[in-house]
């Protein structure tokens, strides 16, 4: 890959200044061509796994060397802990404070905004439930999603890897890239959202090498899983034995997971060089960013005393990541490059994803609709953190509600819902500052504090209410999609403790 130059280019500091000009209420007689646009989303890819995130394992060469050539953001916080309404506020830049799984119909869509600006708009998507039934397909020309069901069992067939985008995307890609006779043609809107490393994790034996399954980095701290156990958890089924096989198994998953996120950075280093022989230039703004993080087994499962008694490691432990409210589920990765950007920037002031609209509109010229809850992050690529910026981080789930006070480092976990309520749930408090892992829950310790942030999310919520699409608004919805959407998500292997959804 070409490294891009340090300072904007001419067509981006043009977009930008058309920008400003209309912020001024005025613009140039004549306004560029916009950039071209990319947007890679990744399903279930936390920040901390990645070697350009202080990972002690080689897991991201290719996004490192993008993150050289662009501006990665060091605390990002994803607004929700599962695919479909962290999906919603990415694409609608705008909080959720209840359950929401599809678009609303009330406010554009990424897409739209960029299609009504002149966009030519091409998504190619491997997660099959971020589809059309969900409003996703909205203002795209091209939108290409995997099927889930191979057959009228409804299995999932083998979900599309990172491979599967670059082979579908290569002729779309190609016409959208198309000039007339003048040699002109409209800026390329291009979103593509991979399903590695997404669960179940595949081993690659090509990266045995260099991510050897035998030495990925054990729980923090030393010997937490089994003093855990020795402390919730139930009698192995053969006393003798102990857990320490299928502790072992799950070490085995914990270094999949690394090689998959190998195999996906990899890929995408493919990706891209593929569109720059098609002709998407240096001036191309691109936008890395994850839908969410995943569980790994570093936090135990939502579930009661009495029941965590009957279960195995695997399941005593929580692996996947709608059902809890902890980092590894929340922080997730955000880069950009190109367009001009600076280069080996690393910004700590803390972003969301709702930042990603109105950020590239800002570098596109494009004017954002009312209504958008983030913040373009352009007043951060000069180094330095305005005195008015985000004081809290949000992140809404189906079962807890995460808030962090971004200076003090204090974090709440609200438990919420029917569920969380059935299971006796209470408050949780932590001190990422002091303990990154939240292993040590403070809310006995420090009630004022407690206090304070339940207020602070209280009126968070009351600022940004939100319109369901549970089950009180069925009545509003198709209930055979509504259904569909449901087979779908059991088919995938999620269950209530991930979506919030029972199975009516």
């Amino acid at each position: 890959m070409n490294r891009r130059p340090a300072t904007r280019s001419a067509r981006a500091a043009s977009a930008l200044a058309l920008a400003l000009a209309a912020a001024c209420g005025g613009a140039p007689a004549e306004a560029p061509r916009r950039p071209d646009v990319v947007l890679v989303v990744v399903d279930t890819l936390r920040a901390d796994r990645l070697s350009c995130y202080d990972y002690p394992r080689e897991t991201s060469p290719v996004l490192d060397g993008l993150a050289e050539e662009g501006v990665l953001f060091r605390d990002v916080t994803a607004q929700w802990p599962w695919t479909l309404p962290s999906m919603v506020t990415i694409f609608q830049g705008r909080y959720l404070t209840n359950y929401r799984d599809r678009l609303d119909e009330s406010a554009p869509s990424l897409t739209e905004l960029f299609k009504d600006a002149g966009y030519r708009t091409i998504g190619i998507v491997a997660n099959c439930a971020v589809d059309d039934g969900q409003g996703f397909t909205r203002g795209f020309d091209h939108f290409d999603v995997n099927d889930c069901w191979e057959d009228e069992d409804k299995k999932v067939e083998v979900n599309r890897d990172i491979r599967a985008i670059r082979e579908l995307l290569q002729d779309p890609v190609r016409e959208a890239l198309a000039t007339d006779e003048r040699g002109e043609r409209p800026p390329l809107f291009l979103y593509l959202h991979a399903y590695d490393p997404h669960s179940p994790y595949s081993p690659h034996a090509e990266f045995d090498d260099v991510l050897p399954r035998d030495q990925v980095p054990a729980v923090q701290p030393e010997g937490w899983w089994q003093a855990t156990l020795a402390e919730r958890g139930g009698t192995p089924p053969r006393p003798n034995q102990g857990w320490a096989r299928q502790l072992a198994d799950l070490t085995e998953e914990r270094a999949r997971y690394d090689q998959e996120v190998r195999w996906f950075d990899e890929g995408l280093g493919e990706i891209l060089s593929d569109l720059e022989r098609f002709g998407i230039d240096e001036d191309a703004v691109y936008a890395f960013v994850a839908d969410h993080g995943e569980g790994l087994w570093e936090h135990v499962t939502s579930d009661s005393d009495e029941s965590l008694r009957e279960l195995a490691p695997r399941k005593f432990f929580y692996q996947l990541h709608g059902g809890n409210g902890y980092q590894q589920v929340m922080a997730t990765p955000f880069v950009m490059w190109g367009g001009g950007l600076p280069t080996g920037l690393r910004v700590d002031a803390p972003v969301e994803n709702i930042d990603l609209i109105p950020t590239l509109l800002d570098l596109t010229a494009i004017e954002a609709p009312p209504g958008l809850h983030g913040r373009s992050l352009l007043p951060l690529f000069d180094g330095d953190t305005p005195e008015d910026w985000r004081e809290f981080v949000h992140c809404y789930g189906s079962h807890h509600i995460s808030l962090r006070h971004v200076e003090s480092g204090w974090k709440l976990i609200l438990p919420h819902g029917a569920r969380s309520e059935a299971l006796g749930k209470v408050p949780e408090l932590y001190n990422v500052i002091d303990d990154p892992l939240e292993r040590r829950d403070r809310a006995a310790d420090e009630p004022e504090r407690l206090s304070w942030l339940v207020a602070e999310c209280g009126a968070w919520m009351d600022a940004y209410p939100t319109a369901s699409t549970m089950k009180g608004k069925m009545s509003e919805l198709n209930a055979e999609a509504r259904e569909k959407l449901a087979e779908k998500l059991r088919a995938l292997g999620y269950t209530e403790l991930e979506t919030g959804a029972s199975n009516d």
